[in-house]
């Protein structure tokens, strides 16, 4: 998905709402099985030439059985695509959907939500700064959808990545 989207500049919503959808899909399966992905990214989102996404790179998931791989306060993660785990937070399946939600942004966008010069200000920028508007040409109820998914708090998010495929 990133070399998609680096190709393209912008995906309109008819190609990227169905990636998510998938993707949402296979991160409710393993949400169902315990798991928290903790780096959903372009990068780790596998478009085949049939148009299927695959959800790749469980390298730093976390799981209900699993020993930690972090200390208290340490974070594991792209910064650029983090939610509540930018302040040391446990890492939860919220937190995967919010970063479904900075991809949407960013394919609609053609920018991320949040940058900045170090990774610490991107985290600060994810936990602390309004979400950019996204521009007039991306559909009203579609923006509504990827500011719920930006929501810093996570209760405000979709409740499962089902119910997030559902409504995408």
């Amino acid at each position: 998905l990133s070399e998609l989207i680096a190709e393209k500049g912008t995906l309109p919503p008819s190609v990227i709402l169905p990636l998510l959808a998938q993707t949402a899909r296979a991160l409710q399966v393993v949400h169902e099985a315990g798991v928290v992905h903790r780096d959903v990214k372009p990068s780790n989102i596998l478009v085949n030439q049939e148009g299927l996404a695959k959800l790749l790179d469980f390298g730093i998931s976390s799981g209900a059985n699993q020993l930690p791989m972090t200390a208290t306060g340490m974070v594991m993660g792209t910064a650029q695509y983090l939610a509540e785990q930018a302040t040391g937070a446990a890492a939860t399946a919220a937190g995967d959907l919010y970063s479904l939600g900075v991809i949407a942004y960013e394919a609609l966008a053609g920018v991320r939500p949040f940058t900045g010069a170090t990774a610490v200000d991107i985290a600060y920028a994810h936990v602390n700064d309004p979400v950019p508007e996204l521009p007039e040409q991306v559909p009203a109820n579609v923006r509504e959808l990827i500011y719920t998914l930006l929501s810093k708090k996570p209760a405000d998010r979709p409740t499962t990545a089902q119910d997030l495929a559902r409504r995408l």
